[in-house]
């Protein structure tokens, strides 16, 4: 018989599994704008619509979730607010866990979030979807490359994130402080890259105890 797994994996950093590894994570900070073009349900256009999908995840709370996300978005449209809520739901809220995980098992762990928004197709892409892969490699001259980041992106950026790869891949150290689950440190990549204690906090704090995956809002 083959190997097993004796806890789940997330369980299993927890536990002091990956301490000895060093972990790098992160997540573009749309990710999700992408996937609402090709979902079979459809665009989500409106407030009724954000409020169905969020429904199904926070139940009688859902009014108070999509308050919390349209705080934070000032003017942001139904299509916008609904991106951000899948972005946690999918993506960031269990990338967080994870990040979470490795720290109480003792792991050293750095969390980033990719923010600068690319230009092309006229912008509707924003910071999606592997979009800081070609920063992250420094390939911002390859035509695949400008296909998704649109004309001109920033290779001041690039430098900087190709040379915190590299940092990371020698030492174990991207040049940030270290995540730990009392201040939540995630450098933001983008124009200017900064780094901020728990990003976005209040939305991640709506995901506590939300068990993700059991629908498909």
């Amino acid at each position: 018989m083959g190997s097993t797994f004796p806890l789940a994996p997330i369980e299993s950093l927890a536990a002091g599994a990956a301490a000895e590894i060093p972990l790098l994570v992160g997540t573009t900070r749309d990710e999700w704008t992408m996937a609402v073009f090709s979902d079979p349900r459809g665009p989500v256009t409106d407030r009724a619509t954000l409020l169905e999908r969020a429904r199904a995840v926070f139940g009688a709370a859902a009014e108070k979730v999509v308050e919390v996300y349209e705080s934070a978005r000032h003017g942001a449209s139904a299509t916008d607010l609904y991106c951000a809520f899948a972005t946690d739901q999918y993506i960031r809220i269990p990338l967080l866990r994870l990040a979470d995980a490795q720290c109480r098992g003792g792991g050293s762990t750095y969390v980033y979030e990719f923010a600068w928004p690319s230009t092309a197709f006229g912008g509707i892409l924003k910071a999606c979807h592997s979009l800081e892969i070609p920063f992250v490699f420094d390939t911002l001259d390859q035509p695949f490359s400008r296909l998704l980041t649109g004309d001109d992106p920033p290779q001041a950026l690039s430098d900087t994130m190709h040379r915190a790869w590299i940092e990371f891949a020698s030492s174990g150290d991207p040049g940030w402080s270290r995540y730990d689950v009392e201040r939540r440190p995630t450098m933001v990549f983008d124009s200017e890259c900064i780094l901020v204690d728990d990003l976005r906090g209040e939305e991640r704090i709506l995901w506590d105890g939300v068990l993700l995956g059991r629908s498909s809002a």
